[in-house]
Order: structure tokens, then C-alpha cells, then sequence
């Protein structure tokens, strides 16, 4: 926890460093799902004051389950594997709107240290010798490990931004992944909920 702490500080005093300017506000959020597919915290800025396109990262706790089966000739084969650990979610977005109430998308990646533990199941069909009818063998592996993995992210939804105050998003948020690098397969469509609040410049 301590390392997640300091780890979300630091990105935090980065993103601020990077994009920031004191002239326009920072939304700070909690979240839940979406890109950081957990729950965890943020920081939401514009790179121009009143500007459309803008930035997001985040930091948070996932725990992901996925399985997988596949049958073949002869045999059947199926993959579970968990992920638990800490994702860094990272957004281009843009929002669109005069008012408070905005439409919003954006584009990123999430980026995971995740302990991952893969259980491979297999299970052979072949025909009995004595009565001719089929018999099987069932074959299972097990590996840990704690890599890095990363999935693509879309973003769209409903954002809830004032100058200062309460602030919102809700919307949908599409996973793109790949079970050799990430911790899903093919695409994933999650809710995405943000609260927090805006402050004009720290």
C-alpha cells in the first residue's frame, strides 16, 4: 500500500509538472472500473485553459478474472488465469460542450503490475482397446509470475465540468487486450464512474 502511495505522488507531481500550467483547474476523482478496470483515484486537467483536449492518470487496485476454452480435434483444452495487482490508466481525451454538462472521449492505454496465475487444463479423448469406447486423460499446469502487462482503451461518456466544485463522469469504456501481453482477450466493455472534485490550480 505504502508503494502504490508514493507511486500514485509521484505520477501525480509528473503529470503536473509536464502538462500543467496554474492559469486553469485540475479535477481530482475517484474511480470505479473503466480504464483502470478497479477502483483507485486520478487527476483530470486540460492542457490549455478552457481547451477541448485534455488529459487523465490514474492509479488503482484491480483483481481480474478471465477463462478460456477451446476445443479441438480429439481434445479439450481450457486457460484460467487472475490478475491481481495495480493499474495506471493514461487518457488523451477531448470534451465537447459550452455548458457544465459535456460530452467526452478519449484514447489511452493501461498500463498493470500484476501477479498473474495461470491454470492450463488439457483433456485427451481415445478410443478404449477393450470395449471401443472413448476413454480420456486429463493433463494440468500451473505457473505464477509478476510481469508487466498493457491493454488499449476507449473512452466515451457524460462529464460533469465546472469551474470549480463537484465533478462526474459516467460512461462506457472499451478494453482492448491480448492474453500473451494483458489480462483479457479481444475486447471488454466496462462503466465507467468518476466523482470527485474541481479545484481551480494547485
Amino acid at each position: 500500500m505504502k508503494r502504490g502511495i508514493t507511486l500514485l505522488a509521484f505520477l501525480l507531481v509528473m503529470a503536473g509538472s509536464v502538462f500543467g500550467q496554474t492559469d486553469h483547474g485540475y479535477n481530482l476523482y475517484g474511480q470505479f472500473l473503466g480504464t483502470s478496470t478497479g477502483i483507485g483515484v486520478g487527476l483530470d486537467s486540460r492542457f490549455k485553459a478552457g481547451g477541448i483536449l485534455g488529459y487523465s492518470l490514474g492509479l488503482a487496485f484491480t483483481d481480474i478474472s478471465w477463462s478460456r476454452d477451446d476445443g479441438l480435434d480429439g481434445c479439450y483444452a481450457s486457460y484460467d488465469a487472475e490478475s491481481r495487482g495495480i493499474s495506471i490508466p493514461f487518457e488523451i481525451n477531448a470534451i465537447l460542450g459550452k455548458r457544465a454538462s459535456k460530452f467526452e472521449i478519449g484514447f489511452g492505454m493501461t498500463t498493470y503490475l500484476v501477479n498473474r496465475d495461470e491454470l492450463h487444463y488439457k483433456t485427451i479423448f481415445f478410443p478404449s482397446e477393450e470395449d471401443g469406447v472413448l476413454d480420456f486423460e486429463r493433463y494440468s499446469t500451473r505457473k505464477k509470475v509478476f510481469r508487466p502487462n498493457i491493454i488499449g482503451t476507449i473512452n466515451i461518456g457524460y462529464r460533469l465540468q465546472r469551474k470549480s466544485g463537484f465533478f462526474m463522469k459516467v460512461g462506457l469504456s472499451l478494453l482492448i487486450g491480448d492474453l500473451k501481453c494483458s489480462p483479457i482477450d479481444g475486447v471488454v466493455a466496462l462503466p465507467n464512474i468518476c466523482l470527485g472534485y474541481t479545484i481551480p490550480h494547485f
